[in-house]
C-alpha cells in the first residue's frame, strides 16, 4: 500500500506493495482523500456546480424535438410490455425508454416534462463525479472535476433532450467508482454495486457495453500488474455476472446487429477516436491536451531525479484503470463504426465520467509543475482565499492555478449556451413551428407524406396520429417510431412514382395530401444511404407535384429557419 509520507507530500511504496489500495495517483495529504464527509466549503461547491448545470440546461428544456426525441418519446408512450418488442426495429435496449415511459406517466409528454429526465441525470453526475474523482484522485481534483462537469458541453446539450445520454455519463460515473473501490481495498462488496452499474449500462445503450468490455480488461491489467489474484477474479465476476444479466436481451441485440445497424452513420476517422471523446467532454481538446502534456513532462523530471520508483507502483492504479476503460471503450467504439456500427460524439457519454476525472486529475498535476514558477505572482490575497477552501499551505498556488483552469473551461463551456450559441441552439428541428402552420388546413383523414424516413415520428409527435403518413417505402403502421429493419433495401425497392398514383386516386374531393421535408435536398451526401434517402425523397416530391399538378398549392413553411434541420410542406388538394 502506498501512504503519504507526513509533511512531505510524496509517496513512497510500503513492504506490501502489489496487495494495497488504488490510492490517488498524485501526492495529496492524507486528509484530502479520507472517506469522512466533506467539509462546508466542498459541499458549496458542488451544489455551486449543479446550480450552474441546472440553469443554464434548464434554459433549454422547452426547446423543441428533434428526429431521435421524436422516437424516444413515441417508443415510451406505448404499453411498458410493447416496448422491448418495437425495439428490435429500432437498434437500442429497452431501459430508457421503459424508464421514461414511467416518468412521462407521472409528468406528462411535453418537452418540458420528458427534458426534465435527462437534467436530473445530468445534475446528478456532478456529485458523482465528485465522489469518484475523490477516491481515485484527492479533495484537489475532485473539486477541479465538478467545475469542468458544470461546464461540460455533453452534460449542458444532452440535459435537455429525450435520450439517454446523461443517463449513461452518471451510471458510467458510479460504475466506475464503485469499480476503482472493489478494487483499491474499500472492500469487494462494491462488486456488488458495480456489477449493478454494469448491466444497467448494457441495457441503456450498446456503447454501455463497451464500456463493461473497457473496465473488465482494464481491471484485469491492473490485478495483474500488481500480482493481485483475488482482485483478477473479483474482475472476473464482475463480468461474468454483468454478461449473466445482459444475457436476455443478446437475442434481440444479434436481430438488430442483422436487421436495422446504421445505414446513416459515417465511418469514424482516426483523429475522430482522439478529438470526438475530449470535444464531447470539454467542447475543445486543446485545455486538457495541455493539462496532460505539462502534467507528462513533471512526471517525467520526477523520474529522472528518482522520486519514482522502479517497483510497480499502485498508487496511480486506479487512474490507470479509469484511463484504460476509456481508451478501450473508444477504441472498441472506434472498431465497430468502421465495421459498419454507430459512431458518434453522443455516444460517448459513456465515458465522461472517467474523462472529467482523468482532466481534473492533470489539471490538478499542470498546477502544481506550473506553481513554482509563477509562485512570485501569488497575492497574499488569494494565499488566504484559498486557505479558506482548505488547502494546506505550501500548495494553495497550486489549486489556485488548477482550479483557475477549471473555471475557465467551465465557463467556456457554459456561455455559448447562455448566449445562444454553438451548443446553445434553441433547437434542432423546426417541425414544431411547420406543425403550427399546418394545423388550421389539415383535416383528420388527410394524407401526410413525410420524405424523410427519420423525422415521421417527429412529425406525427406535433401533428397527432389522426391522419394517414407515408414515407417513401410505403404506408406507415407505427408513424410514432422508425422501422430500421433491413431500411436500406426497402428504400432501394421502393417505387416513389407508383405510391403516388396510388395515393392520388384514393383521394376524396376536398381531402388534401400534404408532402413534409427539408427545405432542399442537398446535391451530395456523406454516406451511400443519405445519398439514397435524397434521391428517393426528390422522387416522392417530383412523383406528388406531377400527380396533383392542378392543385397544387402554397409551400407552407419556406419562411421558417433555412439550415440542415428546417422543413417545409407543400400542400396538394383535389377539389
Amino acid at each position: 500500500m502506498l501512504a503519504p509520507v507526513p509533511g512531505a507530500g510524496e509517496i513512497r511504496p510500503s513492504p506490501t506493495v502489489g496487495t494495497g489500495p488504488l490510492a490517488p495517483a498524485v501526492p495529496v495529504a492524507a486528509e484530502e482523500v479520507s472517506e469522512r464527509p466533506s467539509g462546508r466549503g466542498d459541499r458549496l461547491l458542488v451544489a455551486a456546480s449543479m446550480l450552474v448545470l441546472a440553469s443554464a440546461t434548464g434554459l433549454r428544456l422547452p426547446v423543441h424535438y428533434w428526429s431521435d426525441e421524436g422516437i424516444s418519446v413515441g417508443i415510451a408512450s406505448q404499453p411498458a410490455s410493447r416496448i422491448p418488442g418495437l425495439l428490435s426495429r429500432d437498434g437500442s435496449p429497452p431501459l430508457y425508454y421503459e424508464m421514461l415511459h414511467a416518468w412521462m406517466a407521472l409528468a406528462g409528454r411535453t418537452e418540458v416534462a420528458t427534458h426534465s429526465l435527462s437534467l436530473i441525470a445530468a445534475v446528478l453526475t456532478v456529485p458523482a463525479l465528485w465522489w469518484t474523482a475523490r477516491r481515485v484522485a484527492g479533495r484537489p481534483a475532485a473539486r477541479v472535476a465538478v467545475v469542468l462537469a458544470a461546464g461540460s458541453p455533453l452534460l449542458l446539450w444532452y440535459g435537455a433532450e429525450s435520450r439517454m445520454y446523461t443517463m449513461l455519463a452518471l451510471a458510467g460515473t458510479l460504475t466506475a467508482g464503485a469499480f476503482v473501490r472493489a478494487l483499491g481495498g474499500d472492500g469487494r462488496w462494491w462488486m456488488v454495486p458495480a456489477i449493478a452499474g454494469g448491466a444497467v449500462l448494457a441495457w441503456l445503450h450498446d456503447w454501455g457495453v463497451f464500456f463493461v468490455v473497457g473496465l473488465a480488461v482494464a481491471g484485469w491489467l491492473v490485478a495483474w500488474r500488481r500480482r493481485d489474484r483475488r482482485g483478477g477474479v473479483a474482475v472476473s465476476v464482475f463480468a461474468g455476472a454483468t454478461a449473466l444479466l445482459y444475457l436476455p436481451w443478446v437475442p434481440t441485440l444479434l436481430h438488430q446487429l442483422r436487421h436495422t445497424g446504421a445505414p446513416w452513420a459515417t465511418l469514424p476517422s482516426l483523429p475522430a477516436a482522439v478529438h470526438d471523446p475530449l470535444y464531447a467532454a470539454f467542447g475543445s481538446p486543446w485545455p486538457v491536451v495541455i493539462a496532460v502534456v505539462v502534467a507528462a513532462a513533471g512526471a517525467r523530471r520526477r523520474w529522472a531525479a528518482g522520486a519514482v520508483r522502479a517497483a510497480p507502483d499502485p498508487g496511480d492504479a486506479g487512474l490507470r484503470l479509469l484511463a484504460g476503460a476509456a481508451t478501450l471503450t473508444v477504441a472498441i467504439g472506434w472498431a465497430a463504426g468502421r465495421a459498419g456500427g454507430s459512431w458518434a460524439p453522443r455516444y460517448l457519454a459513456v465515458t465522461a465520467g472517467p474523462l472529467l476525472v482523468l482532466a481534473a486529475a492533470a489539471i490538478v498535476e499542470a498546477g502544481r509543475r506550473a506553481e513554482p514558477a509563477l509562485r512570485t505572482k501569488l497575492t497574499s490575497a488569494a494565499v488566504r482565499a484559498e486557505g479558506e477552501m482548505g488547502s494546506r499551505p505550501g500548495r494553495s498556488g497550486a489549486v489556485i492555478l488548477a482550479f483557475a483552469g477549471a473555471l475557465v473551461a467551465c465557463v467556456s463551456g457554459v456561455a455559448p449556451v447562455v448566449l445562444g450559441g454553438g451548443h446553445g441552439r434553441n433547437m434542432k428541428s423546426d417541425i414544431a413551428e411547420l406543425a403550427a402552420l399546418l394545423r388550421p388546413q389539415i383535416r383528420p383523414g388527410d394524407v401526410v407524406i413525410v420524405d424523410q424516413v427519420s423525422i415521421v415520428a417527429v412529425v406525427s409527435y406535433y401533428l397527432g396520429p389522426h391522419y394517414v403518413y407515408v414515407d417513401p417505402t410505403g404506408l406507415v403502421a407505427a408513424p410514432f417510431m422508425v422501422n430500421w429493419n433491413d431500411l436500406v433495401a426497402r428504400l432501394r425497392a421502393a417505387r416513389p412514382t407508383a405510391l403516388v398514383d396510388e395515393l392520388v386516386s384514393r383521394l376524396r374531393p376536398g381531402q388534401h395530401l400534404f408532402v413534409v421535408g427539408p427545405m432542399g435536398w442537398p446535391a451530395s451526401a456523406p454516406t451511400s444511404y443519405g445519398v439514397l434517402v435524397a434521391a428517393q425523397g426528390r422522387a416522392l416530391v417530383a412523383a406528388a407535384e406531377s400527380g396533383l399538378s392542378a392543385e397544387v398549392g402554397p409551400t407552407i413553411g419556406a419562411g421558417l429557419r433555412r439550415d440542415a434541420y428546417a422543413v417545409r410542406a407543400v400542400e396538394l388538394s383535389r377539389p
